[in-house]
């Protein structure tokens, strides 16, 4: 613990913020696949506690034998013995692709834990308030494709609640298209307040710009589709390769377009991540992911003068700079096979990248129309990828880019970066995109600072402090649900930006349901609360899960100790409704903040 907080602490004093590896879906491998599924490990353990249930370490940052029964660790699980329900225990998911499969059974046998077990709950939650209150900046959260998202949304609105207000979330919902889970993915932020690793950008980066499977044409539509696919997609991590992938070295040595992956991932839409040892053209002996868990310091001598390590650097210094990478909106300007222009735009903020991936290829790139105003654009990587300035100049009224060509491996990154004033306020990005009323929320963008109100809906929040670029405020008692937060100054409104105000602190009710469908259908629950979609099918839940069908089951966050008012329905692939022909059924979630509870098995009420 010594040692961490020596991490944090440098980390802090140089400006940098410290994620942990949070991992709430399993313990270790409680069974080996090697060995014919034989015992292996799987406990889970836990340091001495003192009366008011906080863990003890001594002087030295080590677990401190506080009770004094001669050990320092405590047993709190045992997938072998499992007396309290901390795991699923139903084995290896193997070739099973359902939605149960995925989240109830085991990754790679490592021991799943049941997350609808109230004592886990309790756990996962004391321990990431843990890790916050020693002052981490947010979590990764491990294999969120396997877990139950109910589950996850009252853990991150618990870790938010927690004093010290919202940290970032991000965890690696793990799929690659096609993938009958996409849309899953798509909506996993939005539905639990966690964003994703952006696995959908890592698979058509590699394909465009590592093995060349796909064209940059391909490449831009999914960026444009991703877009208007999720609903934060600045904040959606990105990356090119990471500890469970194949360097992306390995896939493309070719120095050319490996620069220009690198230049489009810094300036794409979302937050970019760079595995350590990229911009050191870290060279791993094969393709699996533990040939590219390297030793940095055996494995290359650390150059800050390489290429790869330049091109991050200018292009982080732009992401400071202009608003429109962090910010903006993407276009397509200009798209071939191996060719790509695209622009980053934040009102009159734009960053405009043009990209050749073929190494000894010249392509030339026609006149463009553009809102940039006439003039020069120098590059801003300085033709460290072979780029130059260009032109805009006025044909008949409508400003263009002149024509221009891209040599084999070029890179241009052209910035305009007029400054917006203080006067209008601007929203570009929120921290968290939900929370209870009480829960801190930063806001910002530009134009933030001096008197200003802001607002959820039509209700005005508490500022607690502001700045031109960004706004600390707190969530107002407002109607629970999707609510627009709005910045005014003077007479002026900024731009909406999408908030779920929770209706309190969220528990787990577990709904069970005997209902036979027909082919197609599926069994959704809907009720009288935002968290249940306040009886509006498509916004119900999720479809429930039937592994032993006719009887279904879903674990869904409510608010805790609330009575509500629900139905089952039935919704075919046509988005056809079938409700239940009977009253209200009603039902009261647990009081307290860690619980989980489950209904009687109903009947579907014809």
């Amino acid at each position: 613990m010594k040692d961490f907080i020596r991490l944090r602490d440098a980390l802090h004093q140089n400006g940098i913020k410290l994620v942990i590896d949070f991992v709430s879906n399993h313990s270790s491998r409680w069974q080996n696949p090697t060995l014919n599924f034989a015992p292996e490990d799987g406990k889970l353990y836990e340091p001495d506690k003192d009366e008011n249930g906080n863990y003890v370490f001594d002087a030295n940052g080590e677990p401190a034998d506080y009770n004094g029964d001669g050990k320092v660790e405590n047993l709190l699980a045992d997938p072998h013995n499992d007396v309290n329900g901390f795991f699923h225990g139903l084995g290896d998911r193997g070739n099973d692709t359902s939605r149960f499969g995925y989240r109830y059974k085991d990754l790679g046998s490592l021991a799943d834990y049941s997350q609808e077990n109230a004592l886990v709950v309790e756990h996962l939650e004391k321990a990431a308030k843990f890790w916050k209150s020693k002052g981490i900046d947010g979590f990764r959260h491990d294999a969120t494709l396997h877990m139950n998202p109910a589950f996850v949304k009252g853990f991150k609105d618990a870790i938010d609640s927690d004093a010290g207000g919202p940290v970032t979330h991000f965890g690696e919902f793990f799929i690659g298209r096609p993938d009958p889970k996409y849309d899953e993915y798509r909506t996993f932020p939005e539905r639990t307040g966690v964003n994703n690793l952006d696995f959908e950008y890592f698979r058509a980066a590699t394909n465009a710009f590592g093995n060349f499977s796909e064209t940059m044409s391909s490449f831009g539509d999914m960026m444009i589709k991703t877009s208007n696919d999720y609903i934060y997609e600045n904040q959606t991590v990105t990356f090119l390769d990471n500890h469970d992938v194949t360097r992306f070295r390995y896939i493309q040595p070719n120095d050319k377009p490996y620069h220009a992956a690198l230049a489009v991932l810094m300036t794409s839409r979302g937050i970019p991540n760079i595995y350590y040892g990229t911009e050191q053209y870290l060279m791993p002996s094969d393709s699996s992911d533990i040939a590219g868990r390297m030793f940095m310091q055996t494995s290359t001598n650390f150059d800050e003068n390489t290429t790869a390590y330049k091109v991050i650097q200018k292009l982080s210094n732009l992401r400071k700079n202009n608003e429109a990478i962090a910010y903006g909106t993407t276009e397509i300007l200009y798209s071939t096979n191996d060719v790509l222009v695209f622009k980053r735009q934040f009102y009159d903020k734009q960053v405009i990248v043009a990209v050749n991936r073929q190494p000894d290829q010249t392509f030339t790139i026609p006149e463009l129309d553009t809102t940039l105003p006439v003039g020069t654009y120098s590059d801003v990587l300085g033709g460290l990828l072979y780029g130059s300035s260009m032109s805009v100049n006025n044909v008949n009224g409508q400003n263009k880019i002149s024509s221009f060509t891209l040599s084999g491996g070029e890179v241009n990154v052209w910035s305009y970066n007029p400054s917006l004033g203080t006067l209008t306020p601007r929203i570009g990005d929120v921290i968290s995109t939900m929370g209870r009323p009480g829960n801190t929320v930063y806001i910002y963008g530009t134009g933030l600072g001096g008197s200003v109100t802001v607002k959820f809906g039509s209700t005005v929040a508490t500022v607690v402090s502001n700045s031109d670029q960004m706004i600390e405020a707190i969530v107002p008692n407002t109607n629970p649900g999707i609510q627009n937060i709005t910045v005014t100054k003077g007479s002026v409104t900024s731009n909406p930006f999408r908030y779920e105000v929770l209706s309190g602190d969220q528990v787990q009710v577990i709904f069970h349901v005997n209902a036979t469908t027909n082919w197609g259908e599926n069994i959704y629950v809907v009720g009288n609360i935002p968290e249940l979609g306040s009886w509006d099918p498509n916004q119900s839940s999720e479809a429930m899960l039937n592994p032993n069908y006719p009887e279904w089951f879903l674990p869904v966050s409510v608010p805790k100790g609330a009575t509500f008012e629900f139905k089952f329905i039935k919704k075919d692939n046509n988005g056809n409704v079938i409700w239940e022909s009977r009253s209200n059924r009603v039902f009261t979630a647990p009081n307290s903040s860690t619980g989980t509870i489950d209904t009687p098995l109903y009947f579907w009420d014809n």
